[in-house]
């Protein structure tokens, strides 16, 4: 038997047993759901996320297609004597269906099959905000009654349904909610659960570990994973659902790596293995032979072949590797540090440590007028991969972090390094942790953070290139730090933080003028923007990585970049290039950190972001923003828009043709007008509640601020405005510039 079979076995021989009459009762049970229903879309405004079937007893609804395989988003169980429906969203709870589709039907479907009885003999309890469910359903039921907490048992047995519709619960009442399904109750639950991992992301959680939905799901046969399942219309047919089913997906996979195929309901190979990887990354441990086995399992396997190296990715159908990182990164986040290894192609990415760096000691202090909650604070600090970092501190709320790159890549169809390779946990007094990566250390303040002078202790780290140009001492020790053996390293000041590898630092004598270049270039945000980048006054963050989650560049905190692939060359500290020619793609990211939703209307999220772009060309590299490279290779686009007519669909879909809206009020009247636009919002008054509301509000701050009527602009460009807003322009005079005449 190979190795990859000895490492599956015991972890997936849960799924082996497939039951034959379960897909029959499968087919009784959607009648009934579906009876009444022909068509079902998403919630309006709502993304819902997967649904995953691990049990027998599970069967999926309905689906949503995606590039690699349909994912399911609403599905069913039965367990025990009762009966679950879960949902990918809990807007499904809500106002979902009224007025149009089959919503409301699927809904009142739902609560009489998990019942067990007729609609009107239902006594229903529901758990959470009520929205418009007790005015829909009230009167087609025995009973409703509202609940913020689960009842105890005995009063919990007077109901035949609980619909959990919002809130968390405790362990006591999961166990309570599980037996009252398995004692032959029905449930409705929904979350949102890429939703709720944001948040955890935040908090150093995991819907696989503190979702309370997970918690009980996992005992019924639905879990709620972490891929989005996004669609205008949702599949019901068998047919579109026949191979929706993680549990058989997973018995696919060790079919397949045993040489022998699976029934004719078994989904394609690659969807297969996504189904199990999504499985794996929402499945809590304990449940269905998974946690506790992993480790184990992974006893002796050899992955080396089979992950990231020089000169090869790895494809998500490679199942051995898919399967072996992700199993791997599971089972060393649940390990003790001690038994933490270095992963096999870490010397790839993010790098290895020489084996004589000296590991040591290091004191800490975080002044109290330095502490921002959830701000990363570099420590000039690296941990080696696979050996374990201490950090000691007296203070309360603070969180150790390994690793800056944050992006997780386990949706990518092919990963040039390990798809996840940071770490942060909660520092509680004496903390321990191991990166099987490694990765620069950092201590991150939560809310509960006291903002007090906090010092810490780190032991086992090694040190990292570090320059901050607001240091005094640090700038004076740079011609020694500059050659610290950690692979990465970072350039700091007021307004940012570059995390870069430390090839591409090494070279650099002196980074003042570069470090300058850039504090000078974050202090412009705020010239457009009228407000500081971030609220609390926190720097901005960018580190390059050699894949990232989505496009060459994103936004965020922090923002991501490629680049990693040149350990000794970085754009972002090239000073004479920066200097020479600017950077388009750096002040793009920024400027998506420096939008605000008011004066981006629908169709401008690529575009009001590029102000930014043009305003620092001009101020950082003298580029006037008209003869901008960027924009004068978008030019050509504005002769045939608006001989076309000026489509405003076209409009929306082209972020270069919309700047040009912008670029031709800047050129005529400079940037201070725009400016003032932007700063208008801050002044209080009512903000634009709707996209309508939000084109007109622009069109008449921009209006006022070049004290010229740009209604007749507005619609050359086929902009929408309402007669009203245009009216109130009446005093004072149209513009259109020689382009639109």
């Amino acid at each position: 038997m190979s190795p990859v079979l000895r490492l599956l076995l015991p972890i997936l021989a849960a799924f082996l047993v497939l039951d034959p009459a379960a897909r029959a009762q499968d087919s009784n049970d959607l009648d009934q759901l579906l009876a009444g229903v022909f068509s079902l879309e998403p919630p309006t405004g709502a993304l819902p996320g997967e649904v995953l079937c691990t049990s027998d007893e599970s069967f999926t609804i309905a689906s949503v297609q995606a590039s690699d395989g349909r994912r399911g988003v609403i599905a069913a169980t039965r367990h025990g004597a009762g009966r679950a429906v879960a949902f990918g969203h809990n807007a499904f709870l809500g106002d979902w269906g009224l007025g149009a589709g089959g919503g409301q039907t699927f809904i009142q479907n739902a609560i009489a099959w998990s019942g067990g009885a007729e609609l009107e003999d239902i006594s229903l309890l529901l758990l959470g905000r009520s929205g418009s469910l007790v005015e829909r359903l009230g009167g087609e039921l025995d009973g409703v009654s509202s609940h913020s907490t689960l009842p105890e048992a005995r009063e919990l047995e007077r109901f035949d349904v609980v619909l959990w519709q919002s809130g968390d619960l405790d362990p006591a009442s999961i166990d309570r909610l599980e037996a009252f399904v398995a004692g032959g109750g029905g449930l409705l639950f929904g979350v949102c659960p890429w939703g709720r991992q944001q948040l955890f992301d935040r908090q150093g959680k995991s819907i696989r570990t503190d979702l309370p939905h997970n918690q009980l799901g996992g005992r019924l046969g639905l879990v709620f994973g972490l891929d989005t399942a996004g669609g205008q219309e949702l599949g019901l047919s068998p047919a579109a659902n026949q191979g929706v089913h993680a549990g058989r997906a997973v018995a696919q996979v060790l079919a397949a790596l045993a040489g022998r195929k699976l029934g004719t309901d078994a989904s394609d190979p690659a969807a297969a293995a996504r189904q199990t990887s999504a499985l794996v990354r929402a499945l809590p441990p304990g449940e269905e032979a998974f946690g506790p086995r992993i480790d184990a399992a992974l006893a002796g396997t050899d992955l080396s072949a089979n992950v990231p190296g020089p000169g090869r990715r790895i494809a998500r159908s490679n199942t051995i590797g898919h399967l072996g990182m992700l199993f791997s990164t599971i089972a060393w986040g649940q390990a003790e540090p001690a038994d933490v290894p270095a992963a096999p192609g870490h010397e790839f990415f993010p790098g290895s440590v020489p084996e004589d760096a000296e590991r040591s000691s290091h004191r800490i202090v975080v002044e109290a007028d330095a502490i921002v909650p959830k701000a990363w604070r570099s420590t000039g600090l690296y941990a080696p991969a696979g050996e374990v970092i201490t950090a000691a501190t007296e203070g309360r709320g603070w969180q150790l972090r390994i690793g800056a790159h944050k992006d997780l890549l386990w949706h990518k169809d092919k990963w040039s390094r390990w798809p996840e390779i940071t770490m942060q946990q909660p520092i509680e007094g004496t903390t321990k942790l191991a990166s099987p990566f490694g990765g620069l250390i950092y201590l991150v303040p939560t809310d509960e953070a006291a903002r007090a002078t906090t010092a810490f202790v780190i032991d086992g780290a090694i040190e990292a290139p570090f320059f901050d140009l607001d240091d005094e001492a640090s700038r004076a020790d740079w011609e020694r730090r500059r050659g610290a053996p950690a692979p990465w390293g970072e350039l700091a000041c007021d307004g940012v933080i570059l995390t870069l590898p430390s090839g591409a630092l090494r070279h650099l004598e002196d980074p003042t003028e570069l470090m300058t270049f850039w504090s000078r270039a974050m202090a412009h945000y705020p010239d457009l923007l009228g407000e500081p980048l971030h609220a609390t006054g926190r720097p901005e963050r960018l580190v390059e990585d050699l894949q990232i989650s989505a496009g060459w560049m994103h936004s965020g905190y922090p923002v991501m970049t490629h680049g990693a692939d040149d350990t000794d060359h970085s754009a972002a500290a090239d000073f004479a290039g920066l200097q020479a020619e600017g950077n388009w793609g750096y002040f793009h990211e920024f400027g998506h950190n420096a939008q605000r939703p008011a004066w981006t209307f629908q169709g401008t999220t690529e575009v009001t972001c590029n102000l930014f772009s043009l305003y620092l060309g001009e101020r950082m590299a003298g580029i006037e923003p008209w003869e901008n490279p960027w924009l004068v290779n978008q030019r050509g686009k504005l002769a045939p828009y608006l001989a076309a007519g000026a489509d405003f669909e076209q409009w929306k879909r082209e972020p270069g043709l919309a700047l040009l809206t912008y670029a031709l009020v800047q050129r005529e009247f400079g940037w201070e007008p725009i400016a003032q636009a932007i700063e208008s919002y801050l002044g209080g008054g009512p903000a634009p509640k709707n996209d309508a509301e939000e084109r007109d509000q622009w069109m008449l701050r921009l209006s006022r601020a070049t004290g010229r009527d740009l209604g007749p602009y507005f619609q050359a460009f086929g902009i929408p405005t309402s007669e009203s807003a245009r009216a109130e322009l009446a005093d004072l005079e149209p513009w259109l510039p020689a382009e639109l005449r």
